[in-house]
């Protein structure tokens, strides 16, 4: 099974990687675009158990440092992204089509959801995030 998740997060950054043409890579080149980050990440968060369990960056190890980042600034940033888009910018019925079963199901939360998608989660969220850095 984790294989098989590796495999389609692979895939997926693979082809987003094709298809935004970043570097024109090719297909062979690709796939080393992508694992070279990962496996020098994971060496040094594995190594910041071990062996490098006293270098640190700004008080913190590797796997720390990592960690922070991942859970105080790129959650909160790309939940925000999330809501602006699917609250704005995305089309008008795509989520009232998701709650609702493309129309199969009555639900009445359809508009209550996008209210609080529009409003009330960004301002949630951006309030969270002033939070961990006052």
């Amino acid at each position: 099974i984790c294989s098989l998740l590796l495999y389609t997060l692979f895939s997926i950054a693979l082809i987003w990687l094709l298809v935004i043409n970043i570097f024109k890579p090719n297909f062979k080149t690709s796939p080393f675009i992508i694992l070279l980050p990962l496996l020098v990440l994971s060496t040094l968060c594995s190594l910041s158990f071990g062996s490098l369990k006293d270098f640190t960056i700004l008080g913190m190890t590797v796997f720390d440092l990592l960690d922070k980042f991942t859970t105080d600034v790129l959650l909160p940033l790309v939940s925000l992204g999330v809501c602006v888009y699917v609250g704005w910018f995305a089309p008008k019925n795509l989520l009232r089509n998701q709650l609702t079963n493309n129309g199969a199901l009555h639900s009445p939360m359809a508009s209550a959801f996008m209210f609080v998608i529009r409003y009330v989660a960004p301002l949630l969220i951006v309030m969270i995030f002033i939070n961990n850095y006052i």
